[in-house]
C-alpha cells in the first residue's frame, strides 16, 4: 500500500488508488485479500453494484426469489427480521477466509463492489453469475454523500461540504470509482459473457418491476411457473421488497447494523433514504447536473451504453427523449467503411452494419423482450435463411393451424411467415407477428443479440454454409437489389476483397459462424447448430431433428404416413421458387426503397455453384481465410 498513489477521500481520509480504481485502506485490504484467497462455488451467484446504486433492492429482490420454494416460507420472516445486507454476505468484507459462518452455504448469493476488472480470478474464469445494477450518476452521487454524512456524523465527525464532495466525484475519487469506470467495466464484460452477466439499470427496474423479477427469476435459473405468476407470486415479491415496505419494518427503522470499516454501529435506517429517481435536483444545481451528465456522456462515448439520464428524464418518468437523436450521436462515434451498396457500414460491438440495419440492431437491444417461448431462426445473410424458415414454419404449424400450413406457404413467402426481429419487432408491435407462431428470424450475431434473448430460455436455430457459395449468393442478390434502384452494382471482384476483409452487412462471416457455434457447444440445449450441406444431403433427418428441437416431433404414425417427406417436398428449393407467389410477387425489403421481386430469394440453392463466378485462387484464399480463422474451434465447415 505503501507503493500507491493517494488523495484525500470523501471521508477525509486517504483514498490509494490500485488496479485502476481508488479505495480506502480497509475496502482495500478485503480486496486484495479475497483477490488472493477467495474460491467460489460453481453455482454462486453476485449481486454486483457501486455504492449506492439500489444494492440494498436488489439484495432483497434476488433473495426473495431464490429462497421463494427452497427455504419453505421463511425468505419472508429473514427479510422481516434481518435487513437485506445481512441476508447476504458482502464478499470484499466476509468471505476472504472463506469462513463458512459468514454465509448459508445453500443460499448462494453474494453481494460485492469490487470493479469487473478486480474481481478475483477464481470467480471471472467460473461458471458463476453476475447480476450488476447501476443508477443516474447524479442520484448515485446525492444517494452517496447523504449515506456517507450520516456515518461520519456517527462517528462525530463533520461530513465534507457537498460542493467538495461533487468535485471529487467528478474527478473519479470515491470509494470503488470512478463511477464510469465501474459501470464500464460490467457493461463491457455482459456483451462479451452475457448468459454469465445480467446487467441492469435502477431505472428500468422501478418502471417495470415485476418484467425485471421475472428476468432475475430467469437468469437465476429459478423463473416462476405459471401456477406462480397467476396465483400472485411476482407482486408478492415486489410487495414485500418494495422501498415502502422495507423501510417500515421495525428491523430496518431501529435496529443496528454494523458496517464493515466503521468504528461503530450505524442504524439500519441509514441504509431507507428515499429511493427516489430524479431526486438529485433538489441537491445539486442545474449546472451540477448538467456537467455530471457531460462526464459520464463523454466516458461512455462508443459503448453503446445509454445512460439513465439519456431515457428517463430528472423527474422519474418514464418517458423516453429523442431516440433518433441518441442513435445518431452513437453512431457518430462509430468508426466507418464504404460497403457493397455504396453506403457506409459501421463497426459496432465488432461486427459491420449499413446505417438502416444498425437502427433496427440498437432499437431491439434496447426494447425487444421475447416470449419464453419463442425460436429464432439465426443466419448470416444468403446461407439458406428462405430455406430454413419454409422448413420451421411447416412443421412447428403443421397441426396448430389445422392445415393452413401448406396454404399459408403457397400464398405468402417464407419472409412474409416469419417475421424479422431487427427490422419488425424493435418496437414489440404486436401486429408484426402472430403470437401464437413463436418463430422470428434474425441475422444478427450471437454476441449482439438482445440480452433478453440471450438470458432467457428461447431457443435458436443457426445455419451456416460454405463460405464461397454464401459469398456468390449475396453478391447476386445485392446486385439485383441495386439494379432494382437503377445503380450500378459493385464489380464482383470489389466485393470480394471487402468480404474477405470482414466487411459485409452483418459481417465478418466467419466471426458470426463461431459466435453461434461456441454458444451452441456451451448451450446445446438451447441452440441448433446446422450446415446448409448437411441438410441438403439428408433433408429428411434434418427435418426430423428440428422437430424434435423445437418441442414437436414427429410421431411414428406420422411419419409412416409420409408427413416429414411430403414438408421435405412441399419447401424443396424447386417447389418454393414455382409457386406463383415466389416467381411473380413483389416484397419489401428492409431499407429499400422500390419494392423487389420475391424471385430474388430464389436464385439456384446449389451447393459448389461459387467455381462458376470465383476463380480457383479465390476460392482458396477464402478457403485459407475460413480455415485460419476457425482454427482451435473444433468446427470444419463443407467445401
Amino acid at each position: 500500500m505503501s507503493t500507491l498513489p493517494k488523495v484525500k477521500g470523501l471521508r477525509g481520509y486517504d483514498y490509494y488508488l490500485y488496479q485502476g480504481f481508488w479505495y480506502d485502506p480497509f475496502f482495500l485490504e478485503g480486496i486484495m485479500s479475497v483477490q488472493d484467497r477467495f474460491n467460489p462455488q460453481s453455482t454462486d451467484i453476485f449481486v454486483s453494484s457501486s455504492p449506492k446504486t439500489g444494492t440494498t433492492w436488489l439484495k432483497a429482490l434476488t433473495f426473495a426469489i431464490l429462497t421463494r420454494s427452497r427455504l419453505s416460507g421463511s425468505t419472508t420472516s429473514s427479510l422481516l427480521t434481518k435487513m437485506p445486507h445481512d441476508c447476504v454476505p458482502f464478499l470484499e468484507f466476509q468471505l476472504a477466509d472463506q469462513n463458512p459462518s459468514y454465509r448459508d452455504l445453500a443460499i448462494p448469493l453474494l453481494s460485492t463492489h469490487v470493479p469487473y476488472s478486480c474481481l478475483p480470478k477464481s470467480i471471472i474464469s467460473s461458471s458463476c453469475k453476475i447480476i450488476y445494477i447501476c443508477r443516474d450518476a447524479k442520484d448515485a452521487f446525492v444517494s452517496l454523500w447523504y449515506f456517507l454524512a450520516k456515518m461520519q456524523r456517527s462517528d462525530n465527525v463533520e461530513p465534507l461540504p457537498l460542493e467538495e464532495a461533487f468535485e471529487l466525484f467528478c474527478n473519479g475519487i470515491a470509494n470503488y470509482g470512478p463511477y464510469w469506470d465501474h459501470v464500464l467495466g460490467y457493461w463491457r464484460a455482459s456483451l462479451e459473457f452475457p448468459e454469465k452477466i445480467l446487467f441492469l439499470t435502477y431505472e428500468e427496474m422501478k418502471k417495470d418491476t415485476a418484467a425485471h423479477v421475472k428476468k432475475l427469476a430467469e437468469f437465476m435459473g429459478c423463473s416462476f411457473t405459471l401456477e406462480e405468476e397467476e396465483g400472485g407470486g411476482v407482486q408478492k415479491i415486489i410487495s414485500m421488497c418494495s422501498f415502502e415496505e422495507l423501510s417500515s419494518l421495525e428491523v430496518n427503522k431501529n435496529a443496528e447494523h454494523r458496517t464493515p470499516g466503521i468504528s461503530s454501529p450505524i442504524q439500519n435506517s441509514v441504509f431507507f433514504r428515499k429511493g427516489e429517481i430524479g431526486d438529485w435536483a433538489n441537491h445539486l444545481t442545474p449546472e451540477m447536473g448538467a456537467r455530471l451528465d457531460d462526464i459520464m456522456e463523454k466516458k461512455l462515448k462508443g459503448s453503446g451504453l445509454k445512460l439513465p439520464s439519456q431515457i428517463l428524464d430528472s423527474g422519474g418518468s418514464a418517458e423516453r427523449k429523442n431516440e433518433a437523436t441518441n442513435y445518431n450521436e452513437v453512431m457518430s462515434t462509430l468508426p466507418k467503411v464504404k460497403g457493397w451498396r455504396g453506403c457506409d457500414y459501421y463497426l459496432y460491438q465488432g461486427f459491420r452494419y449499413d446505417a438502416l440495419v444498425l437502427k433496427g440492431l440498437v432499437s431491439v437491444q434496447e426494447h425487444f423482450h421475447p416470449q419464453s417461448t419463442d425460436i429464432f431462426v439465426a443466419s448470416s445473410p444468403k446461407t439458406g435463411t428462405t430455406w430454413l424458415k419454409a422448413l420451421t414454419f411447416a412443421i412447428l404449424t403443421r397441426s396448430r393451424l389445422s392445415g393452413s400450413t401448406t396454404s399459408s406457404l403457397l400464398t405468402k413467402m417464407p419472409h412474409d411467415c416469419v417475421p424479422f426481429l431487427e427490422f419488425q419487432l424493435g418496437d414489440q408491435n404486436p401486429s408484426n407477428r402472430d403470437l401464437a407462431i413463436p418463430l422470428i428470424s434474425t441475422h444478427v450475431p450471437y454476441s449482439c443479440l438482445p440480452k433478453s434473448i440471450i438470458s432467457s430460455s428461447c431457443k435458436i436455430i443457426y445455419i451456416c454454409r460454405d463460405a464461397k457459395d454464401a459469398f456468390v449468393s449475396l453478391w447476386y442478390f445485392l446486385a439485383k437489389l441495386r439494379r432494382s434502384e437503377n445503380v450500378e452494382p459493385l464489380p464482383l471482384e470489389e466485393a470480394f476483397e471487402l468480404f474477405c476483409n470482414g466487411i459485409a452487412n452483418y459481417g465478418p462471416y466467419w466471426d458470426h459462424v463461431l459466435g453461434y457455434w461456441r454458444a451452441s457447444l456451451e448451450f446445446p440445449e438451447k441452440i441448433l447448430f446446422l450446415t446448409y450441406e448437411e441438410m441438403k444431403k439428408d433433408t429428411a433427418a434434418h427435418v426430423k431433428k428440428l422437430a424434435e428441437f423445437m418441442g414437436c416431433s414427429f410421431t411414428l404414425e406420422k411419419e409412416e404416413g409420409g408427413e416429414v417427406q411430403k414438408i421435405t417436398s412441399m419447401c424443396s428449393f424447386e417447389e418454393l421458387s414455382s409457386l406463383e407467389v415466389n416467381k411473380n410477387a413483389e416484397h419489401r425489403a428492409p431499407g429499400i426503397s422500390i419494392p423487389i421481386q420475391n424471385s430474388v430469394f430464389f436464385r439456384k440453392g446449389e451447393i459448389g455453384d461459387w467455381a462458376n463466378h470465383l476463380t480457383p485462387e479465390m476460392g482458396a484464399r477464402l478457403d485459407d481465410i475460413m480455415e485460419k480463422k476457425l482454427k482451435g474451434s473444433g468446427l470444419k465447415l463443407p467445401r
